[in-house]
């Protein structure tokens, strides 16, 4: 019940998840829960979710949102910083230097790379690869594998009508990321 409350499944009945959380942590069965004596009952005063609490949950309970990607309430910051959206990123040309800022949602090192990385990197209007060669992939290592957000710096390519950033840089964001809960594809 409380999974399905956090989820929102119960947002037809009541649309405030805290509430809801807090009547599933509380009743004895699902026809109390949803009854509306119940719900009618004296009961504490809970915050809405923002929107940005409301996309958090949504991965963190189910690896996805309906309501929004987790970067879009960042989207006017990393606009003045100006980074691109992965759809502005196909319109640049071949070669050009780039700094773009997204999600990891894959990670891979195939054997038959030789020590190359491939990470996937998603914001609200698509995604974006990046190749990291094993020299770069060393001195981000840490980053690389712990980070759900991460920005690149590096040379865009596009190859048999594939878009990638060779990777010369990575970082983590300049602002609060502890509610994006992205998990990635991790290594296969």
């Amino acid at each position: 019940m409380q999974v399905l409350a956090q989820s929102g499944a119960f947002d037809r009945f009541d649309p405030n998840r805290r509430r809801t959380l807090w009547h599933a942590c509380n009743a004895e069965d699902t026809t109390t829960m949803l009854s509306p004596e119940y719900l009618a009952e004296r009961q504490p005063a809970f915050s809405e979710l923002n929107f940005l609490e409301n996309i958090a949950w949504d991965y963190r309970i189910k690896s996805h949102s309906t309501v929004g990607h987790p970067l879009e309430p960042f989207r006017d910051w990393l606009d003045a910083k100006n980074y691109p959206t992965a759809s502005q990123v196909r319109s640049f040309r071949n070669g050009s230097w780039i700094r773009y800022l997204g999600v990891a949602i894959c990670r891979q090192s195939p054997k038959t790379a030789a020590g190359v990385v491939f990470i996937t990197l998603e914001d609200e209007t698509g995604f974006v690869n990046l190749i990291l060669w094993p020299k770069v992939f060393e001195t981000y290592r840490t980053i690389v594998k712990t980070s759900a957000c991460l920005g690149v710096s590096g040379k865009l390519q596009f190859e048999e009508g594939v878009l990638h950033i060779i990777a010369s840089k990575l970082w983590t964001p300049d602002f609060d990321t502890s509610e994006i809960h992205c998990k990635a594809r991790e290594f296969r």
